[in-house]
């Protein structure tokens, strides 16, 4: 009879475990299987453990080759941008190299038409021989030859362009030497004035300054640091050919979509602004105007409208001054020194005009102005010093009244008057006021088409009040108010307070003394409105203060 395998068992009744195989008595038979199926799970447990550890190694696999992919893809990217840009950077340089070198084909070729083939046609026809003019002709010959060897493309187009230039403008000089030598019969005299130099838009420009994104003005100084070297240099002539191809870029684009023109002409100023130092950079800026004024006679009819209107832009963002141009424009002996000749003022005439008063001392004005316009001044001058502080009731801009103003007819001036004695049939103190923040609404409310027009219009409605107390420190306060309650930038309302500044002077309903009394001496209605508005004014101020 079996006996069970248990060492402690004595029971001989035993049983075979499926399992195992083992003898066991019927007692120890369900322990011995619990011991087994323990043993199993343990098993089960760790390959579910080395499963979740391979897994989890897989997604991790998995993560760092996606970031290794997204890494490469990033830098592929990257590098074809690069490229790119590299790319295009070349083809533009190739292509302005191409236009280098087809001008100075052209102006060989012009000189050789003009200076060698066209004498010498004459001679042939009258039969008479100039042995000195011959002479003349057979060396004006030889150096057309040896400038032809200039055209070649060589690898190094920066160097090659700035090359071809220096050598146009030596050759320039050299054959305005030779036209007087040849007037005079002489081939030594030296020429009076030297041959001008017109610095012509580069057409890559065009496309740099038609880019008003944010990254706009970073592509611009990048292609002058690389590309302008030399000659075209900002130190240089490059102020000119910079100036000039913007101006140049906005008018070709204002012919089809002036609204965008306009955004090029505002997002692009600072552009110019930051190379402007000092006054030779001014002059520069002027010089650009005049090659570009000499541009519009021929384009457009309405050329000296859009001057001026340059001139007070460019005045209004600080890249020229007042004094600078009326200085320039009033010296009949200035000889540019970069030009080498008399700069053609005309186009500039309205400018000076309508800015020339500016020079005079107010001190001067008031000797000529009637009594009651002095005692005026006098009577404003004593508020702005002793700081009297006067309460205003602050009330909204009378709709109708904007309405009136709005209607740029002659005749609607009666319909201002009017209205403005009824709604101040007792009391007119600070009427003034309240009739410029009106007319500056309606302004402000108008058409860009409409603005100009409104301005210079309507501001005899304005002018009309003139014998009202305080009238000009009245209108001080209401540009203050007007300027607090419609903010958008800085630019806006350095350019918007500088602009009708300008206009109230132009129009003497301001004068120089109570702008800086205004600004030195502090408020007399508002302070806020005063704090609000007196740091813009600064840069017209300080203007204001260089004319003296």
């Amino acid at each position: 009879m079996a006996t069970c395998e248990e060492e402690s068992c004595s029971n001989f009744q035993s049983v075979i475990c499926l399992h195992c195989m083992g003898r066991l008595c019927i007692d120890h038979m369900g322990v011995h299987q619990t011991t087994l199926f323990n043993k199993i799970q343990q098993v089960k447990d760790e390959v579910n453990e080395v499963s979740t550890v391979l897994v989890n190694a897989s997604n991790a696999i998995t993560e760092e080759r996606t970031k290794e992919e997204k890494k490469w893809k990033k830098w592929r990217s990257e590098k074809i941008a690069d490229i790119e840009r590299e790319y295009v950077e070349r083809i533009g340089r190739i292509r302005n190299r191409q236009q280098v070198l087809a001008e100075l084909e052209l102006e060989l070729n012009q000189r050789l038409k003009d200076q060698v083939q066209q004498p010498l046609e004459e001679m042939l026809s009258k039969k008479s021989v100039n042995r000195q003019l011959l002479d003349t002709i057979q060396t004006t010959l030889d150096k057309i030859k040896k400038d032809s060897d200039s055209l070649k493309w060589k690898d190094d187009q920066v160097k090659t362009g700035n090359e071809i230039k220096v050598n146009k403008q030596a050759k320039n000089e050299q054959q305005s030497s030779e036209n007087s030598a040849t007037t005079t019969t002489t081939t030594n005299t030296t020429p009076t004035t030297v041959k001008v130099k017109a610095w012509k838009p580069r057409n890559y420009f065009f496309t740099l300054f038609r880019d008003i994104g944010k990254e706009s003005h970073t592509r611009i100084n990048q292609y002058i640091q690389t590309e302008m070297k030399n000659e075209d240099s900002m130190e240089q002539y490059g102020l000119i050919t910079l100036v000039y191809s913007y101006l140049t870029t906005w008018h070709q684009t204002k012919a089809k979509h002036e609204r965008y023109a306009e955004l090029i002409l505002k997002k692009h100023i600072t552009t110019i602004k930051q190379y402007i130092n000092g006054n030779q950079c001014q002059r520069k800026v002027l010089i650009a105007m005049q090659f570009f004024d000499d541009f519009l006679k021929k384009k457009d009819s309405s050329h000296a409208d859009m001057m001026n209107m340059l001139l007070y832009f460019f005045s209004t963002h600080q890249c020229i001054s007042l004094s600078d141009v009326i200085d320039w424009y009033q010296n009949d002996t200035f000889v540019d020194l970069i030009l080498k000749q008399k700069v053609n003022k005309e186009w500039a005439e309205p400018f000076f005009k309508q800015n020339a008063h500016r020079t005079v001392l107010t001190e001067v004005t008031s000797v000529s102005s009637t009594s009651s316009t002095s005692n005026l001044n006098e009577e404003e001058n004593n508020l702005s010093v002793t700081k009297t502080r006067e309460n205003v009731r602050m009330r909204k801009p009378f709709k109708k009244l904007v309405k009136f103003f709005k209607d740029i007819s002659l005749t609607n001036d009666q319909a201002i008057h009017k209205y403005v004695q009824m709604q101040y049939s007792s009391k007119v103190k600070h009427r003034v006021i309240m009739i410029v923040r009106t007319y500056l609404k309606a302004w402000n409310d108008s058409s860009s088409e409409k603005n100009t027009s409104l301005l210079l219009k309507k501001i005899s409605a304005i002018k009309h009040y003139q014998s009202d107390k305080n009238f000009q420190a009245q209108i001080l306060f209401a540009i203050e108010v007007f300027l607090s309650e419609n903010k958008k930038n800085d630019v806006w309302q350095i350019e918007v307070i500088s602009i009708l500044f300008q206009l109230f002077l132009e129009q003497n309903c301001l004068d120089k003394e109570s702008i800086m009394k205004w600004y030195n001496n502090g408020h007399i209605y508002n302070e806020i409105y005063y704090k609000q508005t007196k740091d813009y004014a600064r840069a017209f101020v300080e203007r204001l203060i260089d004319l003296d």
